[in-house]
């Protein structure tokens, strides 16, 4: 009875039979989809990508996530995330037994809907490598695959860093124009469009047992570089660092991984993880030196909005 239970996902989301859209899901939705994360990783032997720090932090403005519920389980799902006005994130899975029934193509034709109203031109899919599922999907939309990103999980043991000169400052909202002017140096897009979304954010207290966090690295009386970290479910995430281009070549790259490191090791995570480009080979090469190694290899699929 236990393995069938588990089969069909185990949290009840008490919602009618169909698709619902949503502009915030709900704790019980976010965990309902969490377990259906876990139940698509173990049958297919993935990582499911669940972006649950971005998902308790929508500020409910506008439809987001698209869930498929049957028999009270959500059994699909599809997100959209936005940091860019022109692009938008596509990230979704479906119950293995309740493939090739429709559910991906419902929820994909709402989103498309989403997409339309937030005038955004291209739509960007990810999707795991070995996720036969996924990318047949994007063979049959005629999606182009554009670059990979690489899982990288941290193995725990210390590696010295040069941090003496570094230190880390938690970040408030007067900080939200720099934070922003960042994350455009460094991955690119409108600054515009990174602050309407950091805005958009909802901040987490710094006591919180879970949550995301953005630090300001500082070194020589100067803000050289930024990092954001998240906590949920026990596990770690480091992503959205970076070191101001005129600030490079001192080896503060390396001093600020492993100040993040070691302020994330202080919660004791049952792992610390974080994502990069495959063809960053500057940045693979700090986070092997540091002791990540990869897990996982996401592949990113481009559609333009214009043939939808």
């Amino acid at each position: 009875m236990a393995e069938e239970r588990r089969s069909l996902g185990e949290i009840d989301v008490d919602l009618p039979d169909g698709l619902h859209k949503r502009a915030k899901m709900s704790p019980q939705e976010i965990a309902a989809l969490r377990d259906l994360a876990a139940l698509v990783d173990d049958h297919d032997v993935l990582h499911y990508r669940l972006n649950e720090a971005t998902l308790r932090e929508r500020p409910g403005t506008r439809v987001s996530d698209l869930l498929y519920v049957q028999g009270g389980r959500l059994v699909g799902y599809l997100g959209l995330f936005q940091f860019d006005p022109d692009v938008v994130e596509v990230n979704g899975l479906v119950h293995p037994a309740w493939r090739r029934r429709g559910i991906f193509t419902t929820v994909w034709g709402a989103a498309r809907d989403q997409i339309r109203l937030r005038q955004a031109k291209v739509a960007h899919f990810i999707c795991q490598r070995g996720a036969e599922a996924g990318q047949a999907m994007m063979a049959k939309l005629g999606a182009e695959h554009t670059r990979t990103e690489f899982k990288m999980a941290w193995d725990g043991v210390a590696r010295p860093g040069p941090i003496s000169e570094l230190s880390l400052r938690l970040a408030g909202r007067e900080d939200i124009p720099e934070l922003a002017a960042q994350n455009a140096l460094y991955f690119g897009g409108d600054a515009a469009g990174h602050e309407m979304a950091l805005r958009e954010a909802t901040p987490t207290p710094e006591g919180s047992p879970e949550g995301r966090w953005t630090y300001l690295a500082q070194a020589g009386g100067m803000v050289v570089g930024k990092v954001d970290v998240s906590i949920y479910d026990n596990n770690a995430w480091i992503y959205g660092l970076g070191i101001r281009p005129e600030c490079r070549g001192r080896g503060l790259g390396r001093a600020l991984l492993a100040a993040t490191l070691a302020l994330l090791a202080k919660r004791n995570p049952q792992r610390v993880l974080l994502e990069v480009e495959a063809d960053n080979e500057r940045a693979l090469g700090l986070y092997t030196a540091s002791g990540l190694q990869m897990v996982a290899a996401y592949d990113y699929y481009e559609l333009a909005m214009d043939r939808w």
